[in-house]
């Protein structure tokens, strides 16, 4: 259950690059709704880049800089990841890995990517990583978790290819450890779910 009612702006997956296939009016719409919105933190989960690229990067760190909520929470994604992206990404944005912690709430990000790859993976390290964080700040405070890839499949998107390998075992610590809410990316289509308590 929720400790406090948190106003969370989530958005993702706006693949930004010089090159045309970039939505650019599409991304200055969604930008001006969620820089009206109220909120308590925002986060983005993923694929600010299109290729990881050092032009699709210095276009990105333009654009991510007009958007206003404060804070907002940057996760990697499999496309920032590519061509040595996160390499980039930790010199121009920020760990790939992190927690905030504030009196009413617990944020985690982490990083379920493989460089140059779309599949998802956590692994043994970030498992523990998450346990730890939990286990040591979660009493008494709104557990938020986000992550680029899925741990469950997505509705009407076709083949399913969006879920970490190791899902099921973030899921089980996200479920073990009373987690609130879980924010990704990815498929590029809406979806919630309720499992026990947790929304994902």
């Amino acid at each position: 259950m929720f400790r406090k009612e948190l106003r969370v702006i989530h958005f993702s997956d706006t693949h930004i690059t010089p090159r045309q296939q970039f939505m650019r009016d599409s991304f200055h719409a969604g930008m001006n709704i969620i820089n009206s919105l109220e909120h308590d933190f925002a986060v983005f989960t993923g694929d600010l880049t299109q290729a990881g690229l050092a032009q699709d990067y210095q276009l990105a760190i333009d654009l991510k800089q007009r958007f206003k909520p404060d804070p907002i929470y940057w996760i990697i994604g499999n496309h920032d990841s590519k061509n040595g992206g996160f390499e980039v990404w930790e010199k121009l944005v920020g760990p790939r890995q992190f927690y905030k912690l504030t009196d009413d709430y617990l944020f985690i990000g982490l990083d379920s990517c493989v460089p140059d790859k779309d599949e998802g993976r956590f692994g043994r390290e970030t498992l523990d990583y998450t346990k730890i964080l939990l286990s040591k700040y979660g009493e008494d405070r709104t557990k938020t978790v986000s992550c680029h890839h899925h741990l469950l499949p997505i509705p009407k998107t076709g083949r399913e290819r969006s879920n970490a390998i190791d899902a099921g075992d973030m899921l089980a610590v996200l479920l073990d450890y009373g987690v609130d809410a879980l924010f990704t990316g990815h498929k590029h289509h809406p979806n919630v779910y309720k499992v026990e308590d947790l929304i994902l």
